[in-house]
């Protein structure tokens, strides 16, 4: 029964205007993440220990 709640749930909220701009919005998110990254990387240059994996942004939505 929680299931099918759930399930319709879901279709519901992915036919609502919530998610006609997920994509847009990603991708807002993905340029605020790299400037961050850009103030990170400054941050720890001088750290041998950077593990340049740990900010790690997918290209697309699906990488994630």
């Amino acid at each position: 029964l929680t299931l099918r709640w759930l399930d319709t749930f879901l279709k519901d909220l992915n036919r609502s205007e919530l998610f006609t701009n997920v994509q847009n919005t990603y991708s807002q998110w993905l340029t605020i993440g790299r400037l961050l990254r850009g103030f990170i990387k400054k941050d720890l240059s001088s750290n041998s220990t950077y593990d340049e994996d740990e900010f790690f942004v997918p290209s697309t939505r699906n990488e994630t």
